[in-house]
């Protein structure tokens, strides 16, 4: 109401503010609790978001106005299952730490997943290498077949199958 606009250009007199106000950033943020998919917009444009390293160094710049209260976290860790950590003696969390977390958090997840499949892989090798060599020890000591062998062992018709073809 009191500000002069006709002081300077008319730019800001048609935008209303002048150049030395500063605007606040928003974060837009949608839960739908519809049991519909959702087929609106996924993402809203970001600055940098078709440059993977500015992103990054987005990220890393220090933007103390990035920052979250504990009834915001709270909210989103109870609608999106979002597991925001934020620590009691804390009101706020910073947003860019939040999204490195949760990345750390999903990058040891699927390491563990990784390590796991390897595990059984190895696993499953030894196992049948100690199998081709438990099926000729016992065909070499008792002179039966292959198939005797392996029937006496117990091993399935697909585990035998398997042997079979590495004898």
């Amino acid at each position: 109401e009191k500000k002069e606009y006709g002081r300077s250009g008319s730019g800001e007199f048609l935008a209303g503010f002048y150049k030395e106000d500063r605007l606040l950033p928003v974060i837009t943020l949608f839960i739908s609790f519809s049991p519909e998919g959702w087929d609106g917009p996924r993402s809203l444009w970001v600055k940098y978001s078709g440059d993977k390293e500015k992103l990054l160094e987005w990220l890393h710049e220090e933007k103390p106005e990035l920052t979250m209260g504990r009834k915001e976290v709270e909210v989103l860790n109870a609608c999106v299952n979002a597991k925001l950590a934020i620590k009691r003696d804390e009101e706020e969390v910073e947003v860019c730490k939040a999204i490195e977390d949760y990345k750390m958090e999903a990058v040891e997840k699927a390491t563990k997943e990784v390590t796991k499949k390897v595990t059984q892989q190895v696993t499953q090798q030894v196992t049948e290498s100690t199998r081709l060599s438990a099926l000729k020890s016992l065909m070499k000591n008792t002179q039966w077949t292959a198939q005797q062998a392996a029937d006496a062992l117990g091993f399935s018709p697909e585990d035998t199958a398997k042997l079979l073809g590495k004898l």
